[in-house]
Protein backbone atom coordinates (compact mmCIF):
# COMPACT_ATOMS: atom_id res chain seq x y z
CA UNK A 1 0.00 0.00 0.00
CA UNK A 2 1.24 3.48 -0.84
CA UNK A 3 -1.03 5.17 2.24
CA UNK A 4 -4.06 5.83 3.37
CA UNK A 5 -6.28 8.66 1.57
CA UNK A 6 -7.52 10.94 4.11
CA UNK A 7 -9.51 14.52 2.97
CA UNK A 8 -9.98 15.96 0.25
CA UNK A 9 -8.01 18.30 -2.20
CA UNK A 10 -7.96 19.28 -6.15
CA UNK A 11 -6.06 16.51 -8.20
CA UNK A 12 -5.39 18.80 -10.81
CA UNK A 13 -3.81 22.62 -11.64
CA UNK A 14 -6.85 25.14 -10.99
CA UNK A 15 -5.50 27.55 -13.37
CA UNK A 16 -7.10 26.79 -16.05
CA UNK A 17 -10.95 26.43 -17.05
CA UNK A 18 -10.90 23.44 -18.55
CA UNK A 19 -10.52 19.98 -16.95
CA UNK A 20 -7.79 18.09 -18.00
CA UNK A 21 -7.81 14.87 -16.60
CA UNK A 22 -3.87 14.18 -17.53
CA UNK A 23 -2.92 16.85 -14.84
CA UNK A 24 -4.08 14.36 -12.51
CA UNK A 25 -1.19 14.61 -9.46
CA UNK A 26 -2.71 12.23 -6.23
CA UNK A 27 -0.61 12.67 -3.17
CA UNK A 28 -0.58 10.05 -0.91
CA UNK A 29 -1.97 11.40 2.32
CA UNK A 30 -3.67 14.19 0.81
CA UNK A 31 -5.55 14.03 -2.16
CA UNK A 32 -9.02 12.38 -2.50
CA UNK A 33 -9.09 10.83 -5.82
CA UNK A 34 -12.66 9.08 -5.25
CA UNK A 35 -14.24 12.87 -4.82
CA UNK A 36 -12.03 13.94 -7.81
CA UNK A 37 -13.99 11.06 -10.35
CA UNK A 38 -17.30 11.65 -8.87
CA UNK A 39 -16.24 15.68 -9.43
CA UNK A 40 -15.50 14.77 -12.78
CA UNK A 41 -18.16 12.60 -14.25
CA UNK A 42 -20.52 15.41 -12.88
CA UNK A 43 -19.04 17.48 -15.89
CA UNK A 44 -19.82 14.38 -18.55
CA UNK A 45 -23.04 14.53 -20.26
CA UNK A 46 -22.94 11.54 -21.95
CA UNK A 47 -20.99 8.10 -22.60
CA UNK A 48 -20.54 5.10 -23.91
CA UNK A 49 -18.83 1.59 -23.38
CA UNK A 50 -18.62 -2.32 -23.16
CA UNK A 51 -19.10 -3.93 -20.66
CA UNK A 52 -17.71 -7.64 -19.53
CA UNK A 53 -18.43 -8.92 -16.56
CA UNK A 54 -16.96 -12.06 -15.24
CA UNK A 55 -20.99 -13.19 -15.05
CA UNK A 56 -20.78 -14.29 -18.52
CA UNK A 57 -22.48 -10.61 -19.92
CA UNK A 58 -21.25 -8.73 -22.00
CA UNK A 59 -22.85 -5.60 -23.01
CA UNK A 60 -22.78 -2.38 -24.46
CA UNK A 61 -23.70 0.61 -22.19
CA UNK A 62 -25.08 4.02 -23.15
CA UNK A 63 -25.47 6.64 -20.59
CA UNK A 64 -27.27 10.46 -21.49
CA UNK A 65 -27.82 12.70 -18.19
CA UNK A 66 -30.52 13.23 -16.41
CA UNK A 67 -30.78 9.21 -16.62
CA UNK A 68 -31.12 8.16 -19.98
CA UNK A 69 -29.97 4.30 -20.62
CA UNK A 70 -29.79 2.14 -23.57
CA UNK A 71 -28.14 -1.11 -23.15
CA UNK A 72 -27.45 -3.47 -25.99
CA UNK A 73 -26.96 -7.57 -24.80
CA UNK A 74 -23.99 -8.94 -27.05
CA UNK A 75 -24.15 -12.14 -24.56
CA UNK A 76 -26.10 -13.86 -23.34
CA UNK A 77 -29.15 -12.89 -25.18
CA UNK A 78 -27.81 -11.33 -27.78
CA UNK A 79 -29.29 -8.91 -29.94
CA UNK A 80 -31.88 -8.24 -26.86
CA UNK A 81 -32.23 -4.26 -25.93
CA UNK A 82 -33.62 -2.03 -22.80
CA UNK A 83 -34.40 1.64 -22.44
CA UNK A 84 -34.84 2.99 -19.73
CA UNK A 85 -36.77 6.57 -19.85
CA UNK A 86 -35.86 8.80 -16.84
CA UNK A 87 -39.22 11.04 -17.33
CA UNK A 88 -41.46 8.06 -17.34
CA UNK A 89 -39.52 5.71 -14.96
CA UNK A 90 -40.10 3.31 -16.92
CA UNK A 91 -37.78 0.27 -19.05
CA UNK A 92 -38.91 -0.61 -22.30
CA UNK A 93 -37.74 -4.36 -23.02
CA UNK A 94 -37.15 -6.40 -26.59
CA UNK A 95 -35.73 -9.72 -26.86
CA UNK A 96 -35.45 -9.62 -30.41
CA UNK A 97 -33.73 -6.53 -30.85
CA UNK A 98 -35.23 -2.41 -31.19
CA UNK A 99 -37.82 -2.09 -32.56
CA UNK A 100 -39.24 -5.74 -32.95
CA UNK A 101 -41.88 -7.51 -31.42
CA UNK A 102 -42.33 -8.31 -28.99
CA UNK A 103 -41.98 -5.27 -26.61
CA UNK A 104 -42.33 -5.23 -22.85
CA UNK A 105 -42.80 -2.10 -20.79
CA UNK A 106 -41.61 -2.74 -17.46
CA UNK A 107 -40.73 -1.19 -13.58
CA UNK A 108 -36.97 -0.86 -12.93
CA UNK A 109 -37.95 -2.89 -9.96
CA UNK A 110 -38.32 -6.23 -12.26
CA UNK A 111 -36.12 -9.05 -11.73
CA UNK A 112 -36.57 -9.75 -15.39
CA UNK A 113 -34.42 -6.43 -16.21
CA UNK A 114 -32.25 -6.83 -12.76
CA UNK A 115 -28.55 -8.66 -13.14
CA UNK A 116 -27.51 -11.60 -11.01
CA UNK A 117 -26.93 -8.95 -7.73
CA UNK A 118 -29.35 -7.13 -8.01
CA UNK A 119 -28.60 -4.05 -10.03
CA UNK A 120 -31.06 -1.99 -11.62
CA UNK A 121 -31.22 -0.53 -14.86
CA UNK A 122 -32.17 2.91 -13.26
CA UNK A 123 -29.02 2.57 -10.87
CA UNK A 124 -26.47 1.02 -13.37
CA UNK A 125 -24.30 3.80 -14.38
CA UNK A 126 -20.81 4.84 -13.01
CA UNK A 127 -22.69 7.42 -10.93
CA UNK A 128 -24.66 4.69 -9.04
CA UNK A 129 -21.25 3.01 -8.42
CA UNK A 130 -19.47 6.09 -7.25
CA UNK A 131 -22.35 6.65 -4.60
CA UNK A 132 -21.77 2.57 -3.35
CA UNK A 133 -17.90 3.28 -3.19
CA UNK A 134 -17.74 6.62 -1.31
CA UNK A 135 -20.83 5.13 1.20
CA UNK A 136 -18.23 2.50 1.81
CA UNK A 137 -15.30 4.98 1.94
CA UNK A 138 -17.59 7.15 4.87
CA UNK A 139 -17.81 3.74 6.90
CA UNK A 140 -14.30 2.48 6.33
CA UNK A 141 -11.11 3.72 4.51
CA UNK A 142 -10.18 4.10 0.98
CA UNK A 143 -6.19 3.59 -0.24
CA UNK A 144 -3.80 3.81 -2.84
CA UNK A 145 -2.02 0.67 -4.10
CA UNK A 146 0.46 -0.08 -6.53
CA UNK A 147 -0.52 1.21 -9.86
CA UNK A 148 -0.53 -0.84 -12.97
CA UNK A 149 -1.03 -0.85 -16.51
CA UNK A 150 -4.24 -2.85 -18.04
CA UNK A 151 -4.50 -2.45 -21.72
CA UNK A 152 -1.52 -0.37 -21.61
CA UNK A 153 -3.02 1.82 -19.91
CA UNK A 154 -1.61 3.55 -16.85
CA UNK A 155 -4.09 3.28 -14.01
CA UNK A 156 -4.55 4.47 -10.39
CA UNK A 157 -5.58 1.31 -8.06
CA UNK A 158 -7.79 1.96 -5.26
CA UNK A 159 -9.47 -0.26 -2.76
CA UNK A 160 -12.15 0.86 -0.66
CA UNK A 161 -13.00 -1.01 2.44
CA UNK A 162 -15.93 -1.08 4.97
CA UNK A 163 -14.68 -1.36 8.86
CA UNK A 164 -15.60 -4.32 10.87
CA UNK A 165 -18.60 -6.12 8.95
CA UNK A 166 -20.19 -3.01 6.87
CA UNK A 167 -21.28 -4.21 3.72
CA UNK A 168 -22.98 -1.52 0.76
CA UNK A 169 -25.50 -3.70 -1.73
CA UNK A 170 -23.57 -6.68 0.02
CA UNK A 171 -19.86 -5.50 -1.20
CA UNK A 172 -17.65 -5.32 1.89
CA UNK A 173 -15.00 -3.96 -0.14
CA UNK A 174 -14.42 -2.41 -4.09
CA UNK A 175 -10.77 -2.95 -6.09
CA UNK A 176 -11.13 0.36 -8.72
CA UNK A 177 -8.23 0.47 -11.52
CA UNK A 178 -8.92 3.94 -12.67
CA UNK A 179 -7.71 5.36 -16.29
CA UNK A 180 -5.49 7.86 -15.82
CA UNK A 181 -6.01 9.70 -18.75
CA UNK A 182 -10.11 9.38 -19.35
CA UNK A 183 -10.94 9.23 -14.75
CA UNK A 184 -13.16 6.50 -15.69
CA UNK A 185 -12.69 2.79 -14.05
CA UNK A 186 -11.39 0.12 -16.69
CA UNK A 187 -11.46 -2.55 -14.28
CA UNK A 188 -13.83 -2.76 -10.96
CA UNK A 189 -13.37 -5.82 -8.67
CA UNK A 190 -16.47 -6.30 -5.46
CA UNK A 191 -15.92 -8.07 -2.62
CA UNK A 192 -17.58 -9.87 -0.13
CA UNK A 193 -17.10 -9.38 3.98
CA UNK A 194 -15.29 -13.20 3.81
CA UNK A 195 -12.94 -11.69 0.85
CA UNK A 196 -14.95 -13.65 -1.51
CA UNK A 197 -14.97 -12.09 -5.41
CA UNK A 198 -18.26 -11.37 -6.34
CA UNK A 199 -18.16 -9.60 -9.31
CA UNK A 200 -15.14 -8.73 -11.87
CA UNK A 201 -16.42 -5.86 -13.99
CA UNK A 202 -14.55 -4.53 -17.51
CA UNK A 203 -14.86 -1.29 -19.45
CA UNK A 204 -13.78 -0.81 -23.35
CA UNK A 205 -14.13 1.37 -25.57
CA UNK A 206 -15.22 4.30 -23.95
CA UNK A 207 -16.40 7.23 -25.39
CA UNK A 208 -17.23 10.34 -23.72
CA UNK A 209 -20.04 13.09 -24.93
CA UNK A 210 -21.05 10.84 -28.12
CA UNK A 211 -23.73 12.85 -30.53
CA UNK A 212 -26.25 10.45 -30.17
CA UNK A 213 -29.19 10.35 -32.84
CA UNK A 214 -31.98 12.50 -31.79
CA UNK A 215 -34.28 9.22 -30.95
CA UNK A 216 -31.49 6.99 -29.42
CA UNK A 217 -33.30 6.95 -26.17
CA UNK A 218 -36.72 6.56 -27.73
CA UNK A 219 -39.16 3.92 -26.00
Amino acid sequence: MLGEIRGIAPLVSSEAGNLNPTKTRPESGRADPIQYMVDYYRKIDSYQVTIKSSQCNTLCYYFKRPGHVRIEFIQPFGGAVIIYDPDSKVARLWPLGYPHFPAFTLNPENRLIQNSSGQRVDRSDFGALYQNVQILQQHGKATLAESVSINGKNTLHLIVEGLDNFSIAGVHRFQIWVDQATVFPLKVSSHDVMGKVLEVVEFEYLQVNPAFPPDFFKQ
